[in-house]
């Protein structure tokens, strides 16, 4: 069975019933097109945009590096990342849709489409070839996981959402479903055929929504200091994305022939997902600065340069996680700090020993 596209989709809506609605989602959009599809679900913390947009790289880093160049090439990836508070607290800025930020549509140098909120993406702006935003995300369904998603990167991914669309029923038909799906349900319930005036208008506003974006400016940038973006279930591991200064600093600690380092680290109290500036007021963590982890003793507290985790960093290369780890050989063995949220800034104050 040939199949079209890879769809990996990472999202905040997390429970069983919201991802068997969004694969059925899926199931239907690709129905829609006649096209075949394999799939995969990420679930990541409420509105948590750090891990969002690690996961999507993660994910399109270790596509990369398992693809072998005997690989199909016509089979497309496809990425979906959602996570989106309303815009205000208050709820000024809702409107009648309680409005988020529109969703995006980016197709990579490679060829991989991704779509959904723009902070998904933020790892991954310097592959991106072009960009769009989606205007008419916030109409009809506030499930915009389910009922707008899907079907927009679908349809993005198979190259049906022209302005001018091919005459071409399969594509004509399924610009329009989704035409109706954006319309207000008393709108909707005046459509009852495929062509009607009223539908067909407005398919071509849909299509007229469309904005191009320039992702290097309208992308938000990852943070500059280090951070966690992901922590190992069941051993605790932490994993680290190092800023520039503290890799370089590592890295003259790790190739020192003979030394012996140690790190004190404090993780800020909250996630970048809730807070600008990061307060570190957590306990101090004093752990060992090893090349590997297993020349450590049971219950050590060792950082490591590298892990078992990598992604495509900001800058376009791969990176491999740095790590904060409890050696364990027990299933009981107890780590002796507080663990971390994913997103929380780390601060790491370095020393070397002869």
């Amino acid at each position: 069975m040939t199949i079209d596209f890879h769809v990996h989709f990472v999202t905040d809506c997390t429970d069983h019933y919201a991802k068997t609605d969004v694969m059925m989602a899926l199931q239907i959009a690709a129905q829609n097109i006649g096209s075949r599809y394999k799939s995969t679900f990420m679930p990541v913390g409420k509105f948590d945009w750090v891990e969002l947009s690690y996961a999507a790289a993660h994910h399109y880093g270790l596509r990369k590096s398992l693809t072998s160049k005997l690989s199909d090439k016509t089979c497309r990836d496809i990425i979906i990342v959602n996570a989106a508070p309303p815009k205000s607290s208050s709820g000024k800025d809702a409107g009648d849709n309680n409005e988020r930020d529109n969703f995006v549509l980016a197709t990579l140098n490679d060829g991989t489409v991704l779509a959904g909120t723009k902070n998904g993406l933020t790892l991954l702006k310097s592959h991106i070839k072009e960009l769009f935003e989606f205007s008419a995300s916030n109409n009809g369904s506030q499930f915009r996981s389910r009922d707008v998603l899907p079907e927009i990167a679908l349809l993005y991914a198979k190259g049906y959402l022209h302005k001018n669309p091919k005459n071409d029923e399969t594509q004509l038909k399924a610009l329009q479903h989704l035409a109706l799906r954006l319309m207000k349900d008393e709108d909707q319930a005046n459509i009852t055929a495929f062509d009607q005036p009223a539908l067909l208008t407005a398919q071509q506003n849909m299509l007229d929504s469309l904005i191009e974006l320039d992702p290097m400016k309208d992308i938000p940038d990852f943070p500059n200091h280090s951070v966690v973006v992901q922590i190992d279930e069941p051993f605790s591991n932490v994993k680290i994305k190092l800023c520039k200064e503290d890799r370089v600093h590592l890295r003259e600690i790790f190739d020192h022939t003979g030394s012996q380092g140690a790190v004190s680290v404090r993780f800020s109290c909250a996630s970048l997902v809730d807070e600008i500036e990061p307060s570190f007021k957590s306990k101090v963590i004093e752990a060992k600065i090893l090349p590997r982890l297993f020349d450590a003793d049971e219950g050590d507290v060792v950082f490591t340069l590298g892990s078992s985790s990598h992604i495509i960093n900001d800058k376009g290369n791969k990176e491999f996680m740095a790590q904060l780890v409890v050696l364990q050989r027990r299933t009981d063995s107890p780590i002796p700090y507080t663990l971390p949220r994913i997103g929380s800034a780390v601060k790491l104050v370095m020393s070397e020993k002869s």
